[in-house]
């Protein structure tokens, strides 16, 4: 299946038979709040929508491609950063544009609807004002708004896509902060390359370096304004040719997909051709292909997961619901010192498996707590060697220290070198990022991985013994053999000893495969928040700054390309240096006055310690859940066996006939779920 209409019909028709199991499950067992509320959950993730999200540098053609693809000249584009806040568009019968303020106090906290609908109105309110930045005007470098809703009646829209137009990664004015924290959570990543400016660059290098080190390597390539490359080549194919391959050469570096997913546009061609209703001249400009593309891909690789997560758990519970349809059968025939006795015998095996629950989870806590002191031992040895690591290679600065007699000029010399040192500052702190992210996402996470499913061989055996506890008293209640397979804390023990590594984890966060149950892949959350919190520290006390404009100030006068060079060393030996203490540094609230500062939270290095110390315990507590749902399900279907044998005769067969026709129906709603999944090979 490729068709996104599709994939949305597919979902919907789950969803009515999730109601219906929701159904079955208040007739078999209407105290069962498992049950409903797992189902309710795969009724959530069947209405999640696929989150696309355009990036590229500033100037790279997102705002255009977005109007080529709703066809219509909307959104503000142009030369410098326009687009200052994340832009989303959902489905809606009518048009409407909405800005929602920032909760920082600076304007009204309501949101504001945006009329007309034109580039103009949306720019007056969301744009950046670059006249004032390129002033020197900082501090309308952030927008005070936090997002765009917008609403519009497109198909793709309602076929379950969102849409998200971002700031421009590299925006000179520091924004793209807010692109970044929403990139792990996206379905599909289109990076878009400016043609025009001659392809794939060094700024496009940076970014896919720092997109790369979130574990983010599934993306899509939209190459803009493809018809002014034509055009500069004077319509010579063979140049246009190897000016293709060279790009697809270059995003191969950075992308698993197979050089299918890289494109070649004309957005203002294709917007054009939309308009004029010109169905040759949209087919010319790429972008029919690159939308087709998209659809099959958020459906073959996004969807088919959705789909067999959704298919697996309406399974798993069919199969523990007729398993409890069997078990009450079987026990409604056995009256009095029989039934006893029956009941006498699951709760001794209960108990026993009460006993393996807690001996199992004790255990795999304590293995898992094992590794923390390695753990902090390996943060320890990177954080000593990363200020060293951190370099200036290949950083080519725009900035120009002044010549002759501009170097006399102090309020010129001290504005070029504040630039200066900004834009070394900058650069250094992205390198930093990249490289932290990168421990994190290479060693730390794999080192978990590894430890993890090490933990859980290692135990093993004890939880074998509590799922053959449970197995017992389930195979007791139906008289037949019944496994615990598809229970919550096997599907954890399957995940964890499979090995569930970053890669995995990011790719999924938010919509796990499995459901709820299978937990191990929950710490994808905490893979992320892990990822972006570390980054929060590295914005470094401003003396540190103050430190590199001094030194460069020093450097006014001799040769220009000497001078930067000296200024680049200099920046980075005050930058190494200032790192490696502030990598111990307790930050501390600004006081007021007659006030002392007091600290707001650990050091860098207490910070990574902690919240990787986090996530592997977040692995303890998730099988400690998953334990805990399998006894007390258990427990509950003891309970519900006494329940129904203190029922009067009459009321028990009415209620074993309603069970039966329940059983029946559940084949029935599985037949159809597995026919949907094989459409996906699911």
């Amino acid at each position: 299946m490729t068709n996104l209409t599709q994939h949305k019909q597919a979902l919907e028709k789950l969803v009515k038979l999730i109601e219906r199991q929701k159904g079955i499950a208040v007739v078999i067992d209407p105290k069962n709040e498992v049950w409903r509320r797992d189902l309710d959950l795969q009724a959530e993730k069947a209405g999640d929508n696929f989150t696309v999200m355009i990036v590229g540098a500033f100037s790279s053609g997102k705002s255009t491609l977005i109007n080529a693809i709703i066809g219509e000249d909307l959104l503000p584009s142009g030369l410098l950063p326009e687009t200052g806040v994340l832009t989303e568009f959902h489905y809606g019968e009518k048009k409407s544009i909405t800005a929602y303020p920032k909760k920082d106090g600076r304007i009204p906290p309501d949101p504001v609807v945006i009329t007309p609908h034109t580039p103009e109105a949306i720019s007056s309110i969301c744009s950046i004002d670059n006249k004032k930045l390129l002033d020197g005007d900082a501090d309308d470098a952030t927008n005070c708004y936090e997002k765009l809703i917008i609403t519009w009646p497109l198909d793709i829209l309602k076929d379950g896509v969102v849409l998200i137009d971002t700031v421009g990664l590299g925006d000179p004015w520091g924004n793209d902060f807010i692109t970044k924290d929403r990139l792990p959570s996206a379905d599909a990543v289109i990076y878009l390359i400016n043609g025009s400016s001659g392809g794939f660059d060094a700024d496009d290098q940076k970014a896919l370096e720092e997109i790369n080190s979130m574990q983010i390597r599934d993306i899509i390539f939209g190459v803009t304004r493809f018809d002014e490359v034509v055009k500069g080549y004077r319509n010579n194919m063979s140049r246009v040719e190897q000016f293709k391959d060279a790009t697809m050469s270059h995003c191969a570096k950075y992308s698993k997909l197979s050089s299918r997913a890289v494109f070649f546009l004309d957005s203002c061609g294709a917007l054009q051709s939309k308009l004029d209703k010109d169905r040759t001249a949209l087919i010319r400009s790429g972008l029919p292909d690159f939308e087709s593309y998209i659809s099959s891909y958020l459906v073959n690789d996004k969807g088919t997961a959705q789909i067999s997560g959704i298919a697996n758990t309406m399974r798993g519970k069919a199969n523990q619901m007729k398993n409890a349809v069997d078990s009450m059968a079987h026990v409604a025939n056995l009256k009095g010192e029989a039934f006893e006795a029956k009941i006498k015998e699951l709760n001794e095996r209960l108990a026993l498996a009460e006993k393996e629950k807690e001996l199992a989870s004790k255990q795999f806590r304590a293995q898992l707590e094992l590794i923390i002191p390695k753990l902090n031992e390996m943060v320890d040895e990177y954080l000593k060697a990363l200020p060293n690591e951190i370099n200036l290679d290949g950083f080519k600065p725009e900035t120009r220290l002044p010549t002759g007699t501009e170097a006399l000029n102090p309020v010129l010399s001290r504005r070029k070198a504040k630039a200066l040192s900004n834009e070394l500052f900058v650069e250094l702190q992205r390198r930093t990022k990249i490289n932290l992210n990168t421990w994190v996402s290479n060693k730390a996470l794999p080192f978990i991985n590894e430890s993890a499913k090490n933990a859980a061989l290692s135990v093993q055996h004890s939880f074998e013994s509590f799922n053959e506890s449970i197995d017992v008293i389930g195979s007791n209640m139906a008289g037949k053999k019944v496994t615990s397979g598809a229970s919550a804390s096997q599907l954890v023990m399957t995940t964890l000893t499979g090995g569930w590594g970053p890669a995995v984890l990011v790719g999924i966060y938010g919509k796990e495969v499995a459901g709820r149950v299978m937990a191990a892949n929950l710490a994808s959350v905490a893979a992320v928040v892990v990822l972006s919190i570390i980054e929060a520290p590295l914005t470094l006390p401003a003396v540190i700054l103050g430190t590199i404009i001094a030194n460069i100030l020093a450097l006014i006068g001799g040769p220009t390309e000497r001078r930067t060079a000296a200024a680049m060393k200099s920046a980075l030996k005050d930058y190494r240096k200032s790192f490696a203490e502030y990598i111990d540094q307790v930050p501390m609230e600004k006081p007021g006055r007659f006030q002392k500062a007091v600290p707001v939270g650990p050091c860098l290095r207490e910070q990574v310690k902690q919240n990787l110390s986090d996530m592997v315990m977040k692995i303890s507590d998730r099988m400690d859940d998953a334990l805990n749902e399998d006894y007390e399900q258990a427990r509950h279907s003891i309970a519900l066996l006494i329940e129904e044998n203190r029922a009067d005769s009459a009321e028990q067969a009415r209620k074993a006939a309603e069970r039966a026709k329940a059983a029946r129906e559940l084949d029935d709603i599985i037949a159809q779920v597995d026919a949907i999944a094989a459409e996906y090979g699911a």
